[in-house]
């Protein structure tokens, strides 16, 4: 006998598997890809000296549902899903030639890595900030995007949804 599939199941009530299987797998029995990409095009204003979430608001997909939306923004790894992970984000603020801009990924609350870090740009000229990262991440670990920018005012991401996205994509364990 050779194995050359296997579905799988969860049962909503014990005894009954009236249900739509959860995954489906050809030998050698990959786990299915985790993957997430979200954009936003929204103007998120951003507070002068203050480190904010980024709300990339807008799915274009997720293939476990994993992405939490709004002010507190994360991505939770999936149970059964442990694993390194590549994190790639963009963001983009308004043109403004003052201050600085940082960009930083927490994990499970706590900053993981300064991402990029400079001055505010010739008037202008939109501040693009670019940052790949892979994470080892445990099942139930979360990582969001924080941005800070010290322009003296209030200051707006833009640059619409090709601009600001975060795209997460597990590697294997």
């Amino acid at each position: 006998i050779r194995l050359i599939g296997r579905i799988t199941i969860s049962e909503a009530t014990a005894g009954t598997w009236a249900t739509a299987p959860t995954e489906v797998a050809l030998a050698p029995f990959e786990k299915a890809a985790v993957v997430a990409l979200y954009e936003s095009n929204a103007a998120q204003s951003i507070n002068n000296g203050s480190l904010t979430i980024m709300d990339f608001e807008d799915k274009v997909y997720d293939s476990h549902a994993a992405v939490t939306v709004g002010a507190s923004w994360k991505f939770t790894v999936p149970t059964g899903f442990a694993g390194k992970y590549l994190v790639t984000s963009r963001v983009a603020f308004v043109a403004n030639a003052t201050g600085y801009r940082e960009m930083q990924i927490y994990k499970n609350g706590a900053n993981y890595a300064y991402w990029d870090f400079g001055p505010a740009l010739v008037a202008g000229t939109l501040g693009s900030m670019n940052s790949t990262e892979i994470l080892h991440l445990q099942e139930a670990d979360y990582i969001d995007i924080r941005v800070e920018q010290g322009s003296g005012g209030a200051l707006a991401m833009t640059g619409g949804a090709t601009a600001i996205r975060v795209s997460i994509t597990r590697l294997g364990d």
